[in-house]
């Protein structure tokens, strides 16, 4: 019986259409983190919500409260994140979230591309970044999943209507179509569903979390390693980066992360 994984996607930087010259709109990522479903129940998702009562407290109903990079980036002058303003409690959880990106067992999958780069290429183009970079992915993924006889669950934490449409019409058309290299019948057999699993925010699902925390800190540091712009600035952000490249970036037989666990768009 095949094992069962699960695979959470989230987004970074801009996946929209337009794009000029800014960082912060030319470049659009997103990163797919894979859990194996055992040790995610049984192992990562107790820990995960142990550390973020530890830090954050209780939310509603005596559960974890969604921890999200915006709020840990630019912590709230009120509410459960506004810990962080101190110095000592900053560096508490900096230390104890670090151990939990080194320790815990997940691959990641991270697919970006430089739009500016992509419209040279390919001027006439008029389809959906969402689907270059979901297939992109989902191809990667494929590859994981048949080397270690496994079917995935594939989840999205719900952004709103507009994205949450266009990421599942991207999935169940990557799903349906099949790749270049890759035919549907092959690439739906390690796939539980055509349709992707939408988990809302105030369910706080630890792999969501965590896909949220991974996908900026992934598309920073594979951005830098592509065009050799605008270098990661941040103490805790180049410190993720360092472990995603070290060890959690998906790679195969011996071979480092690049055209496996960390994709860049348009090849070069």
């Amino acid at each position: 019986m095949p094992s069962l994984f699960r695979l959470y996607i989230d987004d970074s930087g801009n996946v929209d259409l337009p794009t000029t010259n800014k960082p912060d709109v030319r470049y659009g990522s997103i990163s797919a983190v894979i859990f194996n479903a055992e040790y995610q129940e049984a192992t990562f998702n107790p820990s995960f919500e142990q550390l973020s009562k530890r830090h954050f407290g209780e939310g509603k109903n005596g559960g974890c409260v969604n921890i999200h990079r915006r709020a840990l980036a630019k912590p709230p002058q009120q509410g459960p994140f506004s810990i962080l303003l101190d110095k000592d409690r900053r560096a508490a959880w900096d230390a104890a979230a670090l151990r939990m990106f080194d320790t815990a067992d997940y691959t990641v999958i991270s697919a970006c591309v430089d739009k500016v780069a992509w419209y040279h290429r390919y001027p006439d183009w008029s389809g959906d970044f969402y689907e270059v970079l979901v297939l992109a992915a989902i191809e990667r993924a494929f590859y994981f999943l048949k080397n270690r006889d496994g079917v995935a669950e594939v989840n999205i934490e719900t952004k709103n209507p507009d994205k949450d449409s266009r990421i599942k019409d991207a999935y169940r058309r990557v799903l349906i179509d099949g790749t270049d290299h890759i035919p549907s019948k092959r690439l739906q057999k390690c796939y539980a569903s055509l349709e992707p699993n939408i988990i809302r925010k105030e369910e706080c699902v630890p792999g969501a979390q965590m896909a949220d925390l991974i996908a900026a800190p992934a598309l920073q540091h594979i951005r830098h390693l592509n065009t050799g712009r605008d270098p990661i600035t941040g103490e805790f952000t180049r410190a993720v980066a360092h472990i995603l490249e070290e060890k959690k970036f998906y790679r195969e037989q011996g071979r480092g992360p690049s055209g496996y666990g960390r994709l860049w768009r348009p090849q070069t």
